[in-house]
Formats: structure tokens, sequence, C-alpha cells
């Protein structure tokens, strides 16, 4: 961002200070519309057995083994 002024027959373009992301999130002003529900027709989530594993095999995977 910038800004920008004419001062006599010169253009001044002067940059200004860049905003941090908790700075830009504390500006947000609250959102007041209705978010679909994007769970709908989903089916059954997996189970994960975390114990007999050390990583989560993706579904694809886990019919190859």
């Amino acid at each position: 961002m910038a800004i920008t002024r004419k001062e006599r027959n010169e253009l001044v373009v002067e940059p200004t200070q860049k905003l941090g992301l908790l700075d830009v999130v504390l500006r947000l002003k609250p959102v007041k519309d209705e978010f679909p529900d994007t769970d709908r027709g989903l089916g059954e989530l997996d189970e994960v057995d975390l114990s007999q594993s050390d990583r989560v095999l993706h579904p694809a995977e886990r019919r190859r083994v």
C-alpha cells in the first residue's frame, strides 16, 4: 500500500506500514452471512486406530496393505 499525493508539479508516493496478520484480524467485522452445511450428504467417518501404526493410512493405501 502507498499514499500518493501531488506537491506542486511532482507526484509523491510514500509507502505505508504493512499490517501484521493480527492487526488485520482485529480489524475484521463479524460475518452475518449464513454458511451452508458442508457436511450434509457425507458418509460416516472412518474409525482410526492409532495404536497399531506409526502413521494414519489414506483409505486407498489401507486397501493395499
